[in-house]
Formats: C-alpha cells, structure tokens, sequence
C-alpha cells in the first residue's frame, strides 16, 4: 500500500461543474468542507482509504466521513492501535449508491460488516 504524501494538491469544484476531472494524486474539494471544519492536511489513514477505494472527497456521505473519524479515535485511543485499510476492511464495507449505472455525488456509505 502506497503512503500517501502530505501536501497533496487540492481541486476546488468551481460553481457550476457538474463533473471534476482530477489528476492522479489530486483530492477533489469543496469549500462546504471548509466551512464544516474538514481541512487539510488530511490524517495519512484518511488519504488511505481514498486511494485504496478509488474514491474521492466529494463521493462520502457525512455519515461516512463521521465513520472514519470514529474508527480512527477508537482506534488510537481505546484499542492503542494505528488506524489501517486492512483493519477498516475487517470491519467495514464500502457500498456505493448508483442512479441509472451512475455513482451519486455523496453515494458512498460505510457500513459495519455482519458478524459470522
């Protein structure tokens, strides 16, 4: 798994952009975000999970974004262990939503995996 590189640069979706086309590297991001407090640098776990789901800010819903951050303190500060795709693999899955074989903007849930 490749670590991701702090200082990743930023694509700003300009009003009006119905599709962003970013370079390989390039996080797509929106100034809700800023307004929201999610502002980079973005935790290494975090660019993780994007580059290892192909995905892209603007693609999780705030539940998903709330998912990861609670994985990763839970993981920090209750189990003493750093945060990995392969453990958030373990527990979760990435489920996309999709209309007419497109993906939605905010299409991508978190959900835990069930218990064998």
């Amino acid at each position: 798994m490749p670590i991701p590189q702090e200082g990743r640069p930023l694509v700003m979706v300009q009003r009006g952009e119905e599709r962003t086309r970013p370079n390989h590297g390039e996080i797509v991001f929106s100034l809700a975000y800023e307004a929201r407090g999610l502002l980079p640098p973005f935790s290494p776990f975090f660019l993780d999970i994007l580059e290892a789901f192909e995905l892209q800010m603007l693609q999780l819903t705030p539940c998903a974004t709330m998912t990861l951050g609670i994985f990763v303190h839970f993981c920090k500060m209750f189990v003493g262990v750093r945060p990995s795709v392969d453990l958030f693999r373990h527990y979760f899955i990435v489920k996309y939503a999709m209309l007419r074989d497109r993906p939605l903007v905010g299409c991508i849930r978190i959900v835990p995996r069930r218990a064998h």
